[in-house]
């Protein structure tokens, strides 16, 4: 009881703070192995680190074809964790919501978009849209995961609902203004 908390705790740091994270993700599979305790949430936490180094590495992992398939590794990897935490961390809206987002990702670099990959992403958002309905971040997933997708006006639709919901939240705003802008 008093080990297996360090050596989560050991591989967390390892994957969250090195400094070559984007070769590294692999490596969070240990922290599901290690302990079934809190996996969800920390598998959440990965995710989320992953996409933030993915989206701030963008143009550099997409200039790279070695980077492209090592970023379809481990994002498959991770996703195929998730798949198994989907009893234990049914509840856990992060997990869900950093999962529909890594694929939307994986499907924004795989050129043409795999229609698997579509499919995928929206069981991980009808997920987490299960869990919160009203919740604005659920629609902005919903319309990255239709731009990757190439579905524009489903995009369009996701974050005008997203609006609607809160017309109050300036990002909602933000995302549609930026989405008419570009497309």
């Amino acid at each position: 009881f008093v080990q297996q908390p360090t050596k989560k705790a050991k591989a967390l740091a390892y994957i969250l703070y090195d400094a070559n994270i984007i070769s590294k993700q692999n490596d969070f599979t240990k922290l599901t192995t290690i302990s079934p305790m809190g996996n969800g949430n920390e598998a959440g936490l990965i995710g989320v680190n992953m996409l933030a180094t993915y989206r701030k590495e963008v143009n550099t992992i997409v200039a790279d074809p070695e980077l492209i398939k090592l970023a379809h590794a481990n994002i498959e990897a991770f996703l195929v964790e998730a798949d198994k935490l989907e009893y234990l961390a049914k509840d856990n809206i992060r997990l869900w919501l950093t999962s529909a987002e890594l694929a939307a990702f994986k499907m924004a670099i795989t050129t043409p978009p795999e229609p698997e990959h579509l499919s995928r992403a929206l069981m991980y958002i009808d997920r987490a849209e299960a869990l919160s309905p009203g919740n604005p971040r659920i629609y902005w997933t919903y319309g990255r995961i239709y731009i990757s997708a190439r579905e524009f006006t489903k995009a369009h639709e996701a974050y005008t609902k997203a609006l609607d919901i809160d017309p109050e939240i300036n990002l909602s705003r933000q995302y549609l203004i930026k989405f008419n802008e570009t497309f």
